[in-house]
């Protein structure tokens, strides 16, 4: 990904969002049961996150990691802005893998991605950038 976002035609879009497409339902019904706030294609890219919270802010994000081959991550992060520090824990669920090869698992790990997020401390983060600004 450009730090512009996509920059192909829009049948190659087309080709790369239709397998989130295909398990936005999912999606939506997990976040909507925890009342929890969904977004799609954040700076243009094939990807969807769920996020909660806010310092530590909580998110779910799976997004397209090969254009060729059309191969997601499953990514869970938690960060906290401490002054002009931001520090963070993540983990892949799910790593460079097609939607079709764990769509039918996709809403227990959601939940386990939730409840593995909420049990993060704030003590367990660690240093990632520095803040500008």
């Amino acid at each position: 990904m450009a730090n512009g976002g996509f920059n192909g035609t829009r049948e190659e879009w087309t080709r790369l969002e239709n397998p989130l497409i295909e398990i936005d339902q999912v999606l939506e019904d997990f976040a909507k049961k925890y009342s929890l706030k969904l977004t799609k294609n954040h700076k243009g890219w094939p990807e969807r996150s769920i996020t909660w919270g806010n310092n530590p802010k909580h998110l779910i994000q799976l997004f397209l990691v090969n254009e060729e081959h059309l191969t997601f991550n499953l990514w869970l992060c938690v960060s906290s802005d401490r002054g002009k520090k931001r520090y963070w824990k993540q983990e892949n669920l799910v790593y460079d893998k097609s939607l079709n090869e764990f769509k039918a698992n996709l809403p227990e790990l959601l939940e386990r991605g939730y409840e593995k997020l909420n049990s993060w401390k704030k003590s367990e983060l660690e240093f990632y950038t520095e803040l500008q600004g």
